[in-house]
């Protein structure tokens, strides 16, 4: 029975589990993925266009995400339905609403690390770069600007271009940038008393 072999195939993973049967619900596949990387790979895939977009672009402000940075990052016409798709994202499970993590904003979370990290990774570089960059535009004329966070940021966008061979000046500009906002944030981390995070953040800036 197919009950059966999910099970077997799960082999006690109930993450796995779970996005084995979902997937067998949506996809209707005759042949299990082998990996809870291929099972949420082979769901995402499965998403129509509007739901993957969503998800693409969620996915660059890591596992926590605001409904007003997707919507900024978004094309113009995938913004009409972004209410309906993140509904549509939270009853297939792969999200959740997350109120408590941005004051006054509708946040949202990956339901698990895996499927943050399944669509992430299948961003083609030169996208994951813009978005990155476009985003550290938008927190750096934030208030409240946190210069870990507009790093972090400015050097996953250097580092998604330099993996395609283009490191001109604006790159450049780009890293020199997160450098210094990680330094700084080293200083704030270690003036609060945690040098090993103080010691992360400089060694990424230094690598940069």
């Amino acid at each position: 029975p197919d009950e059966a072999r999910i099970v077997r195939t799960a082999e006690g993973n109930p993450l796995f589990l779970e996005q084995l049967v979902a997937t067998r619900t949506e996809c209707g596949a005759e042949h299990l993925p082998p990996n809870v990387q291929a099972v949420l790979t082979a769901r995402v895939a499965s998403l129509d266009h509007g739901e993957r977009a969503v998800l693409e672009h969620a996915s660059v402000e890591g596992r926590n995400f605001r409904w007003s940075v997707v919507a900024e990052l978004l094309p113009d016409e995938a913004r009409e339905t972004l209410g309906r798709d993140l509904m549509a994202l939270v009853r297939r499970q792969l999200i959740e609403p997350d109120p408590s993590v941005f004051a006054g904003e509708d946040g949202f979370r990956f339901s698990h690390v895996l499927i943050r990290e399944a669509v992430y990774e299948g961003l083609p570089k030169e996208v994951c770069a813009d978005l990155h960059e476009r985003l550290a535009s938008r927190l750096r004329e934030g208030p409240g600007s946190e210069d870990e966070v507009v790093g972090h940021h400015l050097e996953q966008a250097f580092r998604a271009r330099s993996q395609l061979g283009l490191v001109g000046e604006r790159e450049w500009e780009l890293a020199r940038e997160a450098q210094a906002r990680l330094a700084t944030a080293a200083h704030k981390v270690l003036l609060a008393g945690d040098p090993d995070a103080a010691a992360d953040l400089l060694t990424r800036a230094v690598s940069l």
